[in-house]
């Protein structure tokens, strides 16, 4: 028997559900806030920053809704788990850990992360960024007819096709 895993989402934060106002892109945001969050300065030090926040509502009602299991791969670090899963009502799994070290031109430094994850336990899954997508077809994962990697417009973040494309593939793979 053949049993079905849920599925995986793995998001970024900047540029697919933060995104900036634009009165040239009509984007959309419908909802905001002013946040303070832990900024990493290195060598152990951090440091408190202000954020401002803002989305669109029913792309975040979708992620509380869907069949899948969310996870946040975000430069965001450990602030998406401690203050956007409270501000965004949001149950995720945690965030995924990636090494920045990495800086080559294939952005597959968040790939590389997903790769990990996948080679332990391969499920079908949604990969979510702005920019972090590139080449991911050079990573073990890249061929694979059970992903859906979305590359969003950072000035839009998550668009309707989007939203229409993933619940698509959940309701194909789950």
């Amino acid at each position: 028997m053949n049993v079905l895993q849920k599925v995986q989402i793995y998001c970024d934060v900047d540029g697919v559900i933060n995104i900036p106002p634009s009165p040239h892109t009509g984007n959309g945001y419908d909802s905001g806030a002013l946040l303070t969050i832990k900024q990493n300065m290195g060598y152990g030090q951090t440091e408190d920053i202000e954020v401002e926040i803002r989305w669109r509502s029913f792309v975040i009602d979708f992620f509380r809704e869907a069949n899948a299991d969310f996870h946040w791969l975000t430069s965001w670090d450990q602030n998406a788990v401690d203050v956007l899963d409270p501000l965004l009502q949001l149950n995720s799994k945690g965030f995924i850990p990636w090494s920045k070290k990495f800086s080559d031109f294939s952005q597959s430094f968040k790939g590389r992360a997903i790769e990990q994850l996948q080679q332990a336990n391969p499920t079908p899954f949604i990969w979510i960024d702005d920019i972090a997508t590139g080449n991911y077809k050079r990573l073990s994962f890249g061929k694979r007819k059970d992903i859906l990697v979305i590359q969003t417009d950072p000035e839009i973040g998550i668009a309707d096709e989007d939203m229409t494309q993933m619940a698509a593939f959940i309701k194909t793979n789950s």
